[in-house]
C-alpha cells in the first residue's frame, strides 16, 4: 500500500475541477493507493511530463476527459503533480 503526497500545483488544479470529477478523482486515488496498476486507472507513462520533470511521470484516468499525473517519490510514496483536462496533461494545449 502506498501513501500520497500532494504538490501545491495539484491542490490548485483540483480546486477548479467540476464536483463530479473531484468525486471520481477520490475514487481513483483509493485505487492508486492500493495498486497503481489497477485497470480502472489505465495508468501509462506520460512522455511529455517525463521529459519536463526529468523523471518517470505517470498519467492515470479520472474520467474520459480528465487525467492526473503522478510519480513515485521515495519508495512507497506517490507524489501527485496535477489533475486536469486530458489534452493539458498530454501537453497538447
Amino acid at each position: 500500500m502506498f501513501s500520497l503526497q500532494r504538490t501545491k500545483k495539484f491542490d490548485k488544479s483540483i480546486s477548479t475541477l467540476p464536483t463530479l470529477v473531484r468525486e471520481s478523482l477520490n475514487t481513483q486515488l483509493r485505487y492508486l493507493i492500493a495498486n497503481p496498476k489497477h485497470p480502472s486507472l489505465q495508468t501509462k507513462l506520460n512522455i511529455y511530463a517525463t521529459n519536463k520533470y526529468k523523471a518517470k511521470v505517470f498519467e492515470s484516468r479520472i474520467t474520459n476527459k480528465y487525467r492526473f499525473l503522478w510519480k513515485y517519490n521515495d519508495g512507497k510514496v506517490i507524489l501527485l503533480l496535477i489533475a486536469d483536462n486530458h489534452n493539458i496533461v498530454e501537453g497538447k494545449k
